[in-house]
């Protein structure tokens, strides 16, 4: 070893020693995890550079200092003490390897669940029969509304608690789904035992607190289970089927041209007529609110053009050529900010309609919106356009491991509404379906699954414009119903058996959504994961 190198490490063993004399509990740690996966000395040229890796400072009994030390007297010589995580509240992240999609390379997202929360002590909140927090009280109204409170939205219950909304979606017998209906029968028999043992299951042992969108409500009021709730209309598809504008498309209905005829004089009169048939719950305190649709087609990109295609006479063509006209254009100087304000009307036209007749014959509940999805999602315009009409703003907020803060701060804030994350999901490799179906993400595992679940939700408990979530899906979409695009998406198995290394990671989280919600508001961690963080490898 060169007399300079040999220098180096000697500083090296000072420091060392100067840590152990000076910080014995952090001493007593290290001793234990000199091991060479968690001390390492790299000698390399001129350099030497000292890690002392995350294993060696895990746990230390609360005093974790962080250290980086350089030697100014000598530029090539550097000794690095500082994982990265030490002093924060939230512990290194665990990586999950992941596929975004069907075609791409699997990749490894930092991942943060309960259990990494350092600082964090489960505080009990007791709960009303709604599901909302005892310890808070707004006006009681005896409907569910939104509130600002301290700067963050939230909804509130019939009874004036705050109120997370905490749901998967598609909750139902599938007693005549062809993958399904032996187990359905062998295990319950009949609806209502399915609904008194699922009522039973989701709020007792996974702690959730209302019925997402595509649930079968009505059979837990009948049972004697009221749970708050969500209908949907699909008043658009609906209006458009009848016209003949429609197709089946996986996922949501499929329009011709991506239009939705919200120009049509005949669309307010059918909203008039469709919604008259909310009068039987208008005044039911379990009903949350309404979607009026799902995933409709409200993309900016070339949306004149697609207007104009179809059909001279249609009322969407002639709208867009009187548009075009009153700004003194032709459809060759379409511009990119054209088409952005002429979504803009097609987005606040249709929410305009649509609010109008439904707080007509239902004023007490709220109007949630049409679940936005994908490009429209990212788009500025859809929140500019729809807030002065709608109540909560749902979005689909799939391809993110991550939420992204920034973008639902955003959101929130060009809207000026509360947001609901109503569709987002991973599936695993061992669920035995194929993956090649559906946005959400591939795991390989169901306890994968169960840390996704853990770290989104955690990110959506930080923000301050949401109001919560909804899993897509309540049970797995079978082979013999959906053939190809079969998938491992629900809380339980095709035979209504329960993921459990999943449900035991969403009753964690559930159990004790509001003091979580408490602390996560305060904290302030750079290295909390709210921003999607670039992939640490690839395989």
């Amino acid at each position: 070893m060169k007399k300079r190198d040999l220098r180096k490490f000697v500083k090296i063993i000072a420091v060392i020693t100067c840590l152990l004399v000076n910080i014995p509990a952090m001493g007593q740690d290290m001793l234990v995890a000199t091991k060479p996966e968690a001390l390492a000395f790299k000698l390399q040229h001129e350099k030497i550079d000292m890690r002392i890796g995350y294993p060696a400072l895990v746990d230390l009994q609360g005093k974790q200092p962080g250290l980086t030390l350089h030697d100014d007297d000598d530029d090539d010589f550097e000794i690095v003490i500082s994982p990265e995580w030490a002093s924060d509240p939230v512990k290194k992240p665990s990586v999950v390897k992941v596929q975004k999609w069907r075609t791409s390379r699997w990749r490894e997202y930092q991942t943060i669940t309960v259990d990494h929360l350092k600082e964090y002590k489960e505080k009990p909140v007791k709960t009303c029969k709604y599901g909302g927090r005892l310890d808070t009280q707004e006006k009681a109204t005896g409907f569910f509304y939104t509130k600002k409170v301290n700067g963050a939205w939230t909804l509130v219950d019939p009874c004036g608690h705050h109120y997370i909304s905490m749901s998967v979606n598609s909750i139902s017998p599938n007693d005549r789904n062809p993958d399904s209906k032996a187990a359905f029968k062998e295990k319950f028999g009949n609806k209502k035992n399915w609904t008194v043992k699922t009522a039973a299951l989701l709020k007792e042992k996974l702690h959730l607190n209302s019925l997402g969108c595509w649930s079968s409500w009505e059979l837990f009021k009948e049972a004697g289970a009221p749970t708050p709730y969500f209908r949907r209309w699909n008043v658009m598809a609906r209006y458009a089927k009848e016209k003949n504008l429609t197709y089946k498309k996986y996922g949501h209905t499929g329009f011709e041209n991506n239009v939705i005829p919200v120009f049509d004089p005949e669309f307010p009169v059918f909203c008039d007529k469709l919604f008259q048939n909310m009068k039987e719950t208008k005044d039911d305190p379990y009903l949350i609110g309404h979607f009026s649709d799902n995933e409709l087609p409200l993309k900016e990109k070339d949306i004149i053009k697609r207007h104009l295609e179809c059909g001279e006479k249609s009322s969407s063509a002639q709208r867009a050529k009187s548009w075009l006209k009153e700004r003194g254009k032709t459809v060759n100087d379409i511009t990119e900010k054209d088409d952005r304000e002429f979504c803009k009307l097609v987005i606040s036209t249709y929410y305009r309609i649509v609010s109008e007749k439904m707080k007509k014959y239902d004023p007490n509940h709220l109007f949630v919106g049409t679940r936005f999805h994908g490009g429209v999602l990212k788009a500025s315009v859809t929140y500019e356009a729809c807030g002065p009409y709608v109540d909560v703003v749902s979005m689909n907020y799939y391809h993110r491991w991550s939420p992204e803060q920034d973008l639902l701060d955003e959101r929130a804030v060009l809207s000026g509404k509360p947001l609901l994350i109503t569709e987002w999901y991973a599936k695993g490799v061992d669920g035995g379906l194929p993956l090649t179906a559906g946005a959400g993400f591939a795991v390989h595992t169901q306890k994968e699954r169960g840390m996704f679940y853990e770290n989104y939700t955690l990110g959506l408990l930080k923000n301050k414009n949401v109001l919560g979530w909804h899993w897509h899906r309540y049970i797995d979409d079978g082979p013999k119903h959906r053939k190809e695009n079969a998938s491992n998406k629900g809380f339980l198995d095709i035979r209504f058996n329960e993921w459990e290394e999943l449900t035991n990671s969403v009753q964690k989280i559930n159990k004790q959504v509001y003091s979580l919600r408490d602390y996560l508001l305060t904290l302030k961690s750079d290295n909390f994961p709210d921003k999607p963080r670039q992939p640490n490898s690839e395989q």
